[in-house]
């Protein structure tokens, strides 16, 4: 459940100079200080967490397919139902499909002139070794992913290795092919608010395209964890909102939070209410 009481007025901000203060310590020990200084100035450009104002158009079929990626991350998949999910990509003009790994390629063949194609990596625990990691960033690339969705090692967060933490992100950003974008997956329903706080900042400074909110696979997405990532880092670092989106009105929710793209296992489905 989301924490409620870190949106009151003042709270975020000053939890968020506590963790901007943490990460400052870990990149002066990394010589990596720059860093933190680039990127906290974009961040800081989207204003302050507390006085920034989402300011949204209203959703309509087309706009919604474009942030929708379709997903089938269902154990029991088949190169059927990759081909059905990538078929009504297409005839929807959704924006992307996200699959497992093993249908990447599938994936890229049916939809990949059509829409962005999104790999997995690592999902859903995120616990291999980096060296594993790097390997499968690299694959993804082979196989023609447009973006991959990673779950990172949590158990360095809550270990407060945040070093060994930003190390990983940095180093499969790295790995990743030109254009390839990266999406860094926090199971938010999991972590504390210091702990979202610190994971999605250390996500963006160690170079992600776009913070998720969850894998789908332990709890749904709830608003309020949408707008704390808004709240902290505005229109600087896009939001994808995943987990237990099925409905018009879920992803209608969902983006005034502030998220502009939306994984969803029945987007198909939803375009079709509008």
């Amino acid at each position: 459940m989301a924490d409620l009481e870190v949106l009151e007025p003042g709270r975020l901000s000053r939890l968020v100079g506590r963790c901007d203060e943490e990460w400052l310590s870990v990149f002066q020990k990394l010589g990596k200080e720059a860093i933190w200084q680039n990127k906290r100035a974009v961040r800081q450009k989207a204003k302050s967490p507390e006085t920034y104002v989402r300011v949204v158009e209203e959703l309509t079929k087309v706009s919604a397919a474009e942030k929708l990626e379709s997903t089938n991350l269902d154990f029991k998949a088949t190169s059927s139902d990759i081909e059905k999910l990538c078929f009504e990509a297409v005839e929807n003009k959704i924006g992307a499909v996200c699959v497992s790994p093993a249908w990447t390629t599938l994936a890229a063949a049916l939809a990949g002139s059509k829409a962005r194609v999104v790999s997995t990596l690592d999902f859903p625990l995120g616990q291999n070794k980096l060296s594993v990691k790097v390997k499968q960033a690299l694959e993804a690339c082979q196989d023609g992913a447009a973006e991959v969705d990673m779950v990172p090692n949590h158990s360095l967060l809550v270990e407060g290795k945040l070093s060994d933490f930003f190390c990983e992100i940095f180093e499969i950003k790295a790995a990743l092919w030109e254009g390839v974008g990266l999406k860094v997956i926090l199971e938010f329903a999991l972590l504390s608010p210091e702990l979202k706080v610190a994971g999605a900042l250390g996500a963006f400074y160690a170079g992600a395209d776009c913070i998720k909110t969850s894998t789908g696979v332990l709890a749904k997405t709830v608003k309020e964890d949408v707008e704390l990532l808004f709240r902290i880092f505005g229109p600087s670092f896009p939001i994808k909102a995943a987990g237990g989106i099925r409905t018009r009105k879920d992803l209608q929710t969902l983006y005034e939070a502030g998220a502009e793209r939306f994984g969803s296992s029945t987007a198909a489905a939803i375009l079709g209410e509008f």
